[in-house]
């Protein structure tokens, strides 16, 4: 019995050693973006150009890192240039395409309303990666989350667009599928800048959560 612990324990260090090796020669992308994005969105938070500065000047030494490229994108949110911050996120799954981080979405911004939180998310599922023929095609989605020590997310509305023979066809808003209250909320053109497809999502969220009346 006591060889058999003492095998055991030495093929635990070997294992062990061999963990941390691989960790200095391939580094956990998802531990380091854990601890890299509060630092670099409490510096878009405090000065959005400054850090806007920083991220092209990382762009410029390393064209090829998809980081800064999502970061430069966040910036130009907070910025109000926002369809161009958009662009830049469409820049950004390409470069997290080559580089082979199979991300699902990266948040674009997070909108303070009076009663509830919109956080946006651009997708970067397998479809939006490569667009089927046929099928549906979810960009943005807009993750409202309640206020307060308890906050719960309350409905996700989703920017979809409809493909056909490999084409953009027809687009909307609608409720994520799988909840209760699923459904087309309303009709928008595939073509719509980021800057309308937020203003009829934000226009639906307030209406839905907040009480605003739609107008006449």
């Amino acid at each position: 019995m006591t060889g058999h612990r003492a095998t055991a324990r030495s093929a635990a260090a070997k294992a062990a050693c061999i963990f941390m090796a691989c960790l200095c020669v391939f580094p956990l992308r998802v531990r380091g973006e854990e601890m890299e994005p509060a630092k670099s969105l409490k510096a878009i938070e405090a000065d959005p150009a400054k850090a806007l500065e920083v991220f092209e000047a990382k762009i410029r030494e390393n064209p090829k890192d998809p980081t800064p490229f999502h970061r430069k994108a966040q910036a130009m949110m907070k910025l109000g240039k926002r369809n161009e911050g958009y662009a830049v996120a469409k820049e950004a799954m390409e470069k997290f395409k080559a580089a082979g981080w199979n991300l699902a979405w990266m948040r674009l911004e997070s909108i303070p309303l009076e009663k509830v939180r919109v956080d946006v998310h651009f997708n970067m599922g397998q479809d939006e990666r490569d667009p089927p023929q046929f099928g549906i095609l979810r960009p943005l989605s807009f993750r409202i989350w309640s206020i307060g020590p308890d906050e719960s997310i309350k409905e996700i509305i989703d920017f979809e667009i409809a493909m056909t023979d490999g084409k953009p066809s027809t687009a909307a808003l609608g409720i994520e599928r799988g909840q209760a209250n699923g459904g087309l909320l309303t009709l928008l053109k595939p073509e719509n800048s980021y800057t309308e497809i937020r203003e009829a999502a934000l226009k639906l969220i307030k209406q839905r959560h907040e009480g605003a009346k739609e107008a006449e």
